[in-house]
């Protein structure tokens, strides 16, 4: 794997940082999606595929009997275990296409914005499926193509092998093997999908996300942390990097009608028996 794919890097959005990136609208959609999954997968073994920085499992601990976090980063699994690791919270290093957990041990899985960096996505929901017990409950998530990377056929971050539109995302759960309980939106109020959407048809935007993700990773530590403190309050960046801009959490809401417009997917689903 990459170095880079390593990287603790916020500036991605691929592995946030919930310190460099407190009060940024990125960091309040993550948190959104990690607390809708809360309510939907309630109590017993909940699974957090590409866990991170270990944030969210943390947050699933709060109501789960025990929430472990799995991350193909040894980086990330090292620093989530130093800052949340408990009784009922651990993280491990592990491929999500090859899990290596028995057959059907746990209760729930929770996977946000996860698929879009996979390029095999029968063995990714093959193992999903494998590891949830036959009531298993998926909590998933992923980034709606048409907002942050409209008029494209590629995406336009560096590490996506693909993003859905609302349909191929719900044919894709389906012809996976799950049933779709619940289907919703992730929107703000400040209206950076819709700034997304118009920016990302020009060439600024994916130039400005190409630049950031080839360049941040290489540089030092120090100078990477003094940058991301700094960027929200950098004029211009709410119109260039519309998810950088001030945010608190009542800027994120839950959107059940007009989905295909929402700046991500959430979906809450259950295993078809076989």
């Amino acid at each position: 794997m990459d170095r880079e794919v390593h990287s603790m890097s916020a500036f991605t959005g691929e592995r946030i940082d919930p310190e460099l990136a407190r009060g940024t609208e990125i960091l309040e959609l993550h948190l959104a999606r990690y607390r809708f999954a809360a309510d939907a997968v309630g109590a017993g073994r909940v699974l957090d595929i590409a866990c991170g920085t270990g944030y969210g499992t943390n947050l699933l601990a709060e109501v789960a009997d025990l929430a472990l976090g799995a991350d193909i980063s040894t980086v990330a699994v090292k620093h989530a275990n130093r800052a949340y690791a408990s009784a009922k919270c651990g993280f491990v290093q592990a491929d999500v296409l090859r899990l290596g957990f028995a057959d059907g041990v746990f209760d729930a899985v929770v996977s946000l914005e996860t698929v879009e960096h996979v390029n095999d996505s029968t063995r990714y929901f093959g193992e999903v499926s494998r590891v949830l017990n036959d009531r298993g409950i998926l909590v998933i998530s992923a980034p709606n193509r048409e907002v942050h990377s409209p008029g494209r056929d590629t995406p336009i971050h560096r590490w996506h092998c693909f993003e859905p539109n609302l349909d191929e995302f719900q044919s894709l759960l389906v012809s996976s093997g799950f049933a779709v309980r619940t289907l919703v939106g992730q929107a703000s109020t400040l209206g950076s999908g819709a700034q997304l959407q118009q920016t990302g048809k020009g060439r600024v935007l994916p130039a400005v996300v190409s630049l950031g993700q080839y360049v941040l990773p290489r540089v030092p530590d120090v100078a990477q942390r003094a940058f991301l403190r700094m960027l929200p309050a950098v004029p211009g960046v709410g119109r260039l990097l519309p998810s950088y801009r001030r945010a608190s959490p009542g800027d994120v809401v839950i959107v059940t009608s007009d989905i295909s417009r929402a700046t991500n997917f959430l979906a809450v689903c259950t295993k078809v028996s076989q």
